[in-house]
């Protein structure tokens, strides 16, 4: 197949040149110009190469044992690092005490197969606020409101103030979770 515009088209990549910029408008928000898109794109190409290799190669198990919020301390997370050279074992990462990130407990870091929707509590996804393994068992019902967490109303029709989520004990958030996967 032809190109008539002087661009080469190899497979599904189209080369458009440098000179050509194109601006993708969003209504009431800000543009971002193609060469801004294609270096945003390429960041997340490679962040997602990145993530993927460590999550592919790394040995380690990370045990919770204090709160999220002394993260950055060193006795928040430990890591066992199997001895042998030639056993490699898949991490094991929770989100929240006793709560793995997996398939089998439907929490993912990012959206998988046919679940793209996040938890609006949590971030994680694969799962609804209603079911969702990182907040505590007695506000896993569709009765409670995501903004001041009491129950008989919907967040969309709260007039109280915003509570914190009521997370389990040592609750990450996803992008907790990514920063200590690589920049440990």
């Amino acid at each position: 197949m032809s190109n008539n515009n002087g661009n080469s088209n190899n497979g599904n990549n189209i080369n458009f040149s440098e000179a050509e910029e194109v601006e993708i408008v969003n209504i009431g928000r800000e543009g971002i110009s193609y060469s801004e898109l294609k270096k945003l794109h390429s960041l997340s190409m490679q962040t997602s190469t990145n993530l993927s290799r460590i999550l592919a190669t790394t040995t380690m198990t990370m045990i919770m044992t204090t709160s999220s919020s002394t993260l950055s301390s060193s006795s928040s997370l430990s890591s066992s690092s199997s001895s042998s050279s030639s056993s490699s074992s898949t991490p094991t990462i929770f989100s929240s005490k006793d709560v793995k990130i997996s398939i089998n407990n439907r929490n993912f870091l990012i959206p998988y197969s046919s679940f793209k929707e996040n938890c609006k509590a949590c971030n994680y996804f694969s799962h609804s606020f209603k079911n969702c393994p990182n907040i505590r068992p007695e506000f896993r019902d569709d009765d409670f409101c995501l903004n001041c967490w009491g129950r008989g109303h919907l967040s969309i029709n709260c007039e109280e103030d915003s509570r914190i989520v009521p997370y389990n004990e040592d609750f990450l958030t996803p992008e907790e979770v990514i920063n200590y996967l690589i920049y440990k």
